[in-house]
């Protein structure tokens, strides 16, 4: 290769490494895979929880930390059953805002919005869940109500790209 050759190589490759950067991170396990945002901190088979996406406390007055989790859990319901199901249960605790079915890379998820109050506090969720094979991946977004928007675009999007294998 020729100084040329190389230069070219060396400038594509750059900008591939800067495309990487922009997306942030994968987790992918044999059943699912996620992109993330740098920023957030994943802890793996907590609580239950197949792993939590979390952002830092914002100032140390912050006593609530945004997260995003998921869960795994095999399910004996249609993807059509369940939606009333998971309807009904949300309007027993908390305010149901939004509720809607949308393909996402290539798979049925419904996706709710809704606000609770637990401890005093108002409290806003984003939950998304799809059914694959007998098992119900879902994935919500907790966070303060007073910071919602705040997270809401770049939660959203890192929920978005949730696949399942």
């Amino acid at each position: 290769m020729n100084r040329k050759s190389y230069l070219i190589a060396f400038f594509i490759l750059a900008l591939l490494s800067c495309q990487t950067n922009k997306k942030g991170k994968e987790f992918k396990t044999e059943k699912y895979s996620i992109t993330y945002p740098s920023s957030l901190k994943l802890e793996e088979k907590i609580d239950g929880a197949e792993f939590i996406l979390s952002t830092e406390k914002s100032s140390e007055q912050d006593g609530f930390i945004e997260s995003i989790n998921l869960v795994v859990q095999d399910v004996n319901i249609s993807f059509k059953d369940y939606i009333p199901y998971c309807e009904d249960e949300i309007k027993k605790a908390a305010e149901l805002i939004n509720s809607e079915v949308i393909s996402n890379n290539g798979r049925e998820t419904h996706i709710m919005e809704f606000t609770l109050k637990q401890n005093g506090i108002p409290l806003s969720f984003i939950q998304h869940s799809l059914i694959v094979n007998g098992e119900l991946f879902m994935l919500t977004f907790s966070c303060e109500s007073d910071e919602y928007d705040n997270y809401k675009s770049q939660m959203e999007n890192t929920m978005l790209s949730f696949n399942v294998d």
